[in-house]
């Protein structure tokens, strides 16, 4: 396994398991249980009762895109628009626990299981509307620090390699591959084999978690066969990234990728002190800037709203890179410097593409707001005209 830039996390492997590692919950027990215990305690009660809720299902719950809140200690949640389609589900408040009688540890505490939570959307007439909703949190989902949303990488990757059945030794080699291996959709049959021990019995650790996460979309069954109808997810995306590429304001629409979307903007924007990367320049109007944030890993591909898969450009620059015109690459001095491209379909009449070759262009001085290596190199590899 080569050499890799430890930047966002410890024991970074470079390998598609990394996406997967912060999440440290069954899904259908926060949809199930969890939520429906917040909802009925309040925070205060629910975050004081005991110390895991407070250190980490409350910031998970948040993490997933289940409720919104700015701190814990402010002592006040909102659900977000999937979770509001969630508790319609009335059944759910069965699962709810009692304050009164935890014991220590809440070892009474039962979880509940992808089936018996699918169930209940089933009894409650509400199925449609929860594989909507929960399909789009789990194609929404990544680590902040991620520039992959896993899931929807996943997802892709199963769906070319037409896998019907997804065992536990199938995740682990697939889990085992490089991220770029799977945003490019390579497979190596023995990636797992080639790990060290060490590394294979961390990969091993979330598998349950990432089963619990397939099976309550309604991914895979209880015996691991795919059930995803792919067309469903193929119009959930194109919904999702009209939704992104359209910027709406707050008032038109509050989904999970509005809201990521705006954040993302504002924050690679920041990064780049509202100047464009490659001109320097900037317009504002009514302290509005006129600058984008373009994502370096599309939207569309599984790219996520990290910082390090964006860079700022301005309208006439983003158009230019996402029509393949140029890409970036790295130097030996770490410099990001612009690529053209040759192809013989680009007309440079006046040379303004050319006046850009090899030029080192601005980005940030934090090492978690640069622009990802594996990003800028899956960018020129899939996009760059040839």
């Amino acid at each position: 396994m080569k050499q890799v830039n430890i930047r966002y996390k410890r024991k970074n492997t470079e390998l598609f398991f990394d996406s997967f590692k912060h999440f440290k919950h069954n899904l259908s027990n926060l949809i199930g249980v969890e939520l429906p215990t917040l909802c009925q305690l309040g925070v205060e009660r629910y975050l004081n009762l005991i110390s895991t809720n407070y250190k980490s299902k409350y910031p998970d719950m948040r993490k997933i895109g289940l409720i919104e809140y700015d701190k814990p200690s402010d002592f006040a949640f909102k659900l977000t628009p999937e979770t509001n389609v969630f508790m319609r589900n009335s059944l759910l408040n069965q699962n709810a626990y009692d304050e009164n009688d935890l014991r220590a540890g809440r070892k009474n505490i039962d979880s509940l299981p992808p089936n018996l939570l699918i169930r209940s959307f089933a009894d409650s007439d509400l199925l449609d509307f929860y594989q909507y909703e929960i399909l789009k949190l789990i194609l929404s989902y990544y680590d902040t620090a991620d520039l992959i949303r896993p899931y929807l990488a996943l997802l892709n990757f199963i769906r070319t390699y037409n896998i019907q059945m997804l065992d536990k030794i199938l995740l682990q080699n697939i889990l085992a591959q490089t991220k770029e291996n799977i945003l490019l959709m390579r497979y190596d049959d023995n990636a797992f084999d080639n790990l060290d021990l060490d590394t294979q019995d961390e990969l091993k650790r979330p598998i349950s978690y990432i089963y619990n996460f397939l099976q309550t979309a309604l991914v895979i069954d209880s015996n691991y066969n795919i059930i995803v109808d792919f067309n469903f997810v193929d119009r959930l995306q194109i919904e999702m990234n009209n939704i992104v590429f359209s910027q709406p304001t707050p008032i038109q629409n509050n989904s999970r990728p509005a809201r990521e979307q705006r954040l993302f903007r504002e924050n690679v924007l920041k990064a780049y002190n509202y100047q464009c990367a490659i001109t320097g320049q900037s317009i504002f109007i009514d302290n509005r800037v006129l600058l984008e944030a373009a994502h370096i890993i599309p939207y569309r591909d599984g790219g996520s709203f990290a910082v390090s898969n964006g860079i700022a450009l301005s309208y006439e620059m983003h158009k230019m890179f996402d029509n393949g015109l140029f890409g970036f690459v790295y130097d030996e001095s770490k410099n990001l410097r612009i690529k053209i491209s040759s192809s013989h379909r680009i007309a440079d009449k006046y040379g303004i593409l050319n006046s850009l070759d090899n030029r080192i262009i601005s980005i940030p001085h934090k090492e978690s707001e640069k622009p990802d290596s594996l990003a800028v190199e899956y960018n020129l590899e899939k996009y760059l005209l040839i």
